[in-house]
């Protein structure tokens, strides 16, 4: 027995009593969460009368979800995040109408613009992989006669640091 069955002001619970139905719908759902996540030491509470759904959402509520609706279709259309796509909106890249809403012909004919550039960069960098596996461009330079006795003269030129000297780790040119 609990010390609850010895309060007068205490009822035994009834499946009829809708109060009660609403009790145990509560707590079959603290427990059924403490099943689901055992690890968890904390339980979301659920009221126990939630606000019924609104039926008829108001027009405004309607646009809202439309345009979500079309913003998610287009994103997954692109294959882009939904940060990315309002990027794309916000510079202009997808035009928007005046009530905020996207046509499906401009994210199509957006996604054809941006597949053609980005097979173009594909065959402009295999054909710079062509040109690197024939092999670099050879340049025939003409060096000056006296190219090796100008770099030994250079190379002379350089004085190194003595222990006496503040040594920065650097040569010190003449």
């Amino acid at each position: 027995m609990s010390h609850f069955d010895d309060d007068p002001n205490t009822e035994p619970l009834s499946p009829d009593n809708p109060e009660h139905q609403a009790a145990l719908n509560q707590a079959r759902q603290y427990v059924d969460q403490a099943f689901e996540h055992p690890d968890s030491w904390y339980a979301t509470t659920v009221p126990a009368n939630p606000d019924p759904v609104d039926p008829e959402p108001t027009p405004e509520r309607w646009q809202s979800l439309k345009q979500n609706m079309q913003r998610e279709r287009a994103a997954d259309t692109l294959n882009v995040s939904r940060e990315w796509l309002n990027k794309l909106l916000e510079d202009g890249a997808i035009p928007v109408d005046a009530d905020g809403n996207l046509h499906d012909e401009d994210v199509l004919r957006y996604k054809q613009h941006r597949d053609a550039k980005r097979r173009e960069a594909l065959r402009e960098i295999t054909r710079i992989g062509q040109e690197i596996e024939h092999g670099p461009k050879t340049y025939n330079l003409t060096l000056p006669s006296d190219f090796n006795a100008q770099m030994d003269e250079w190379v002379e030129s350089i004085q190194y640091p003595t222990d006496n000297d503040n040594d920065d780790g650097g040569a010190v040119c003449a």
